[in-house]
């Protein structure tokens, strides 16, 4: 399930451990095609999430890499560069005792609905392989 945040400030979500959450961040874009959803436009300031730690684990960078080449692995070279290669793990929140949450820095909206869609079942098993557990993913989209 991919949810599209189309305030100008993030608005977190409820979501069960098997949602990913698309966060965009920034105004409105000016031009849209007709029929299609009005996405805000990417946003240079940064996401701070408080935690890259994983309890577990350690650093969440450490852990998206490991997932990366796992992926890197197992998909079309094509597949994997179009759509993951330039992903970064930015965050890690525990929200409760049964959520959790990878915060992933993405491209675009399309990339990031790409993954949620198509790619999801690999990326989430490669996530069970590294980590033990699957964490709901969080796609922020910005310019950096």
């Amino acid at each position: 399930m991919v949810h599209l945040d189309n305030q100008q400030e993030t608005e977190r979500q409820e979501t069960d451990n098997n949602s990913v959450v698309v966060v965009l961040k920034g105004p409105p874009a000016e031009n849209t095609t007709p029929g299609m959803a009005e996405l805000p436009a990417p946003t240079d300031d940064p996401v701070e999430p408080a935690n890259r730690e994983i309890e577990g684990y350690g650093d969440c960078g450490k852990l998206w890499a490991e997932v990366l080449q796992r992926l890197e692995l197992e998909m079309a070279h094509s597949t994997f560069d179009t759509w993951l290669r330039n992903t970064e793990a930015i965050g890690y929140e525990k929200r409760s005792d049964s959520e959790e949450v990878l915060l992933v820095r993405i491209g675009t909206a399309l990339q990031a609905d790409w993954v949620a869609n198509r790619l999801i079942v690999p990326v989430q098993r490669a996530l069970k392989n590294a980590l033990g557990r699957v964490p709901a993913l969080e796609f922020v989209i910005s310019k950096e």
